[in-house]
């Protein structure tokens, strides 16, 4: 028999792929803005919008893991667009680092900004089902998104130390880590909120 939080975690991680697959896909759109320029607006809109909607979806279908109906889908749906919200609106300060900037600088905003986004996943999530334990469940994923955020630093620490041999090691860190950055908080976040509710 599979427990609750096992259920959730397996759940919160398949809605954590999901945001990863609609991150992914966003750099797709920018470059149909750039080979269809009459539609450059309604594109650029929309990969603007992808990366909350991904979110939205991947935190709807962790949260129907939970075995709450559909309010659980609608308080983690809600809070995963608040979560992809506040990633997006944040994430043009991490992007294109070359490896020479300060890692006291960086590492602390990268962490504080996922735990952060991640915390209010939880929060809002809290919030919506009413069951309790709010300060917990938003805890926990605030935890999980800093270590979310601690694994997308990972590259850039290993580029900025890492050996010009080191190439093909630093495209699969890059690649195992910007995955993990993702499913991790939402895998702890959603395996404490059912350990909380059950």
């Amino acid at each position: 028999m599979v427990s609750p939080a096992h259920r959730a975690a397996l759940g919160f991680l398949r809605g954590g792929l999901i945001a990863v697959v609609s991150l992914a896909l966003a750099p797709a759109l920018g470059a149909l803005a750039s080979s269809v320029p009459t539609l450059g607006w309604l594109v650029k809109t929309a990969q603007f919008l992808l990366p909350v909607a991904g979110f939205a979806a991947g935190g709807a279908f962790g949260g129907d893991a939970l075995s709450l109906g559909s309010r659980g889908a609608l308080a983690f749906g809600c809070g995963g667009g608040v979560a992809g919200l506040l990633l997006l609106l944040t994430s043009p300060h991490l992007q294109g680092l070359t490896g020479f900037e300060d890692p006291v600088v960086v590492v602390p905003f990268a962490v504080a900004t996922s735990a952060v986004a991640f915390g209010a996943m939880g929060l809002v999530g809290s919030l919506v089902v009413r069951r309790g334990k709010v300060g917990r469940v938003a805890a926990v994923f605030a935890a999980g998104g800093a270590a979310g955020g601690l694994l997308g630093v990972v590259p850039f620490l290993v580029l900025r130390w890492g050996s010009p041999g080191w190439a093909d090691l630093w495209v699969f860190v890059t690649m195992a880590c910007s995955i993990g950055s993702v499913v991790v908080p939402f895998m702890l976040g959603g395996a404490a909120a059912a350990r909380s509710w059950s």
